[in-house]
């Protein structure tokens, strides 16, 4: 009953299709210092739904989306052509426009389009949506089939088909995922400032909130936050605009035997290995040809080694230049290589070190999606400490889309005889062919540390790259 008159309240501020929100005001512990520290968003505006394929060709000329239907949401948009299409719409109505295009700074001041902030995102959906109340994806966290018989039968649905929440929105779960201004920080609830936060003054990507027709159910639907470059784009991402409120509208409102079964044989194979094929008539080589069939690969020829710098930073007990490695024609991956100070004789043994993101191993915030301060996962800092360089290399579930189901559907559409654990040896083989171009790196000494038990190291002894024949072999995994 409660909520369903905020909606109807909330539809009463609609008319124009934007709904107030009121002045909200909330505790979190700063993810940075642990210190408790009270945020405050100021009252603002909220498009009641997300813009349209319609809304959004009438203004820009074109129709980006993969669903084309005019009444669902438009995706397959990047951050850049949002806050363009806010620009262009407030340009139309006679007024002047909000974003410099060219420095993607806003005008605070100015009542135009724009995109909310991560904040008001936030004071706008209150919690996400579950089950029939939203168009999210299963609880699937397991199958690819599943996700993606559930990406070609699944999709968006016109907006509006479910009902507002408390504020009186629609869509803020599921659907599409929603480009938010503020550049990403990974490190939790870190308060950069306490009134109308804008999340960090820098960084690589920006925000995307709400998740999409494809995000889990499950609890790794983690908030529905994410991340992508706001260059990039796809059928699992749109948005909605925000405005400045008027001023007068303004409000203040047994432990010790936990791993026995592990170790145990399961029954059905306690005589007999069942359907799996018996490896004694095999030679070694053979085996290795039938491994790689079902590991699977991208298709196609590998792109010449090739890595552009995006930023340098000069630390204490390294030299870390942050890049960018082509691993498709297309397609580049983050990695961040770490040089030891001083003046060096020869080539230096070299350490990699995959992981989620690069900034964990290297216990450095560089604006990824996952970031833990300098401990004892900082494989890629430990490493540079004891003079060798180190590399660290994002995994494409980080990159490659939304969220880690729509990474995975995003590789199988473009990939669809490739495996997650193929597409990881590929981007490492091309890891492998740019250090091969390297003077400053040894080739006989490369060493691999994986985590999670991933097997990265078949990229190592096992590689088709061009560095295959000289590579040393040394592995080890956390």
């Amino acid at each position: 009953m409660l909520c369903a008159l905020f909606a109807a309240a909330g539809q009463a501020l609609a008319q124009d299709g934007f709904v107030t929100i009121p002045e909200t005001v909330r505790e979190v512990v700063d993810g940075v210092t642990g210190v408790p520290v009270k945020v405050t968003v100021p009252t603002f505006r909220m498009g009641e739904a997300e813009v349209t394929p319609a809304e959004f060709e009438a203004v820009m000329g074109f129709n980006p989306s993969h669903t084309k239907a005019s009444a669902h949401p438009v995706e397959n948009v990047t951050w850049w052509d949002a806050i363009g299409y806010a620009n262009l719409r407030r340009v139309r109505e006679g007024l002047a426009p909000l974003y410099d295009l060219t420095t993607s700074l806003a005008n605070p001041s100015s009542d135009g389009y724009r995109l909310p902030t991560d904040g008001e995102w936030q004071a706008a959906a209150g919690e996400p949506a579950k089950g029939a109340q939203s168009n999210l994806g299963s609880a699937n966290t397991k199958d690819t089939q599943v996700l993606l018989e559930e990406s070609r039968r699944g999709g968006t649905k016109a907006v509006r088909s479910y009902a507002p929440n408390a504020r009186g929105l629609y869509d803020m779960t599921g659907n599409v995922c929603e480009w938010c201004y503020d550049f990403f920080d990974p490190v939790a609830n870190a308060v950069h400032r306490a009134a109308n936060p804008q999340g960090p003054a820098a960084g690589l990507n920006r925000i995307m909130r709400g998740g999409s027709f494809l995000s889990t159910s499950s609890s790794w639907g983690r908030g529905y936050r994410s991340s992508m470059p706001p260059g990039h784009k796809s059928r699992f991402t749109g948005f909605r605009l925000a405005r400045n409120a008027p001023a007068a509208s303004a409000s203040t409102v047994s432990a010790a035997n936990w791993y026995a079964p592990y170790p145990q044989l399961p029954a059905a194979f306690a005589a007999a290995t069942g359907t799996l094929t018996s490896l004694v008539p095999f030679r070694r080589g053979a085996v290795m040809d039938k491994w790689s069939r079902v590991r699977g690969s991208p298709r196609g020829p590998a792109p010449p080694p090739h890595a552009r710098l995006i930023s340098t930073h000069r630390e204490p007990t390294y030299t870390g230049r942050l890049m960018l490695l082509q691993v498709e024609a297309d397609y580049w991956e983050k990695i961040y290589v770490m040089t030891p100070p001083g003046e060096h004789q020869r080539p230096l043994p070299v350490v990699i070190v995959p992981y989620y993101d690069v900034d964990t191993p290297a216990g450095i915030n560089l604006g990824g999606r996952n970031y833990l301060p300098p401990g004892v996962r900082s494989f890629a800092l430990l490493a540079v400490q004891q003079g060798c360089m180190a590399i660290a290399v994002r995994w494409f579930g980080e990159s490659y889309g939304e969220g880690y189901a729509e990474a995975v559907a995003n590789l199988a559409m473009r990939h669809p005889d490739s495996t997650g654990l193929g597409k990881w040896v590929w981007g490492a083989r091309r890891l492998l062919d740019w250090m091969e171009t390297q003077p400053e790196m040894d080739r006989a000494r490369i060493g691999m540390i994986g985590h999670s038990r991933g097997r990265q190291d078949d990229a190592l002894c096992h590689g088709d790259g061009l560095a295959h024949r000289r590579r040393g072999c040394v592995r080890a995994r956390h």
